[in-house]
């Protein structure tokens, strides 16, 4: 008989370790080039959202800017009154 410690270990899912979807059968390795490209593609895609957020945050203050003087602008008609 096998020793449990020589049987595949086996998750609740039925598969073993090494049957496991998604698993890869071999170990793969990246070349200098492939960590490159996806560094540069991070990098992209970080540099985006930066400016995208950054322009979105500039835009809302200068929309709230405009409501509190639209608001001031009321406020000080409705009080005072223009004359």
């Amino acid at each position: 008989m096998n020793s449990p410690q020589e049987q595949p270990q086996t998750r609740d899912d039925g598969f073993s370790t090494s049957q496991r979807k998604g698993a890869m059968p071999e170990e793969r390795n990246l070349t200098d080039s492939d960590v490159q490209a996806i560094v540069d593609q991070m990098e992209k895609r970080m540099t985006e959202r930066f400016y995208g957020d950054l322009g979105r945050g500039i835009w809302g203050v200068a929309w709230k800017a405009i409501i509190i003087a639209l608001i001031s602008i009321a406020a000080y008609g409705s009080l005072k009154g223009f004359k």
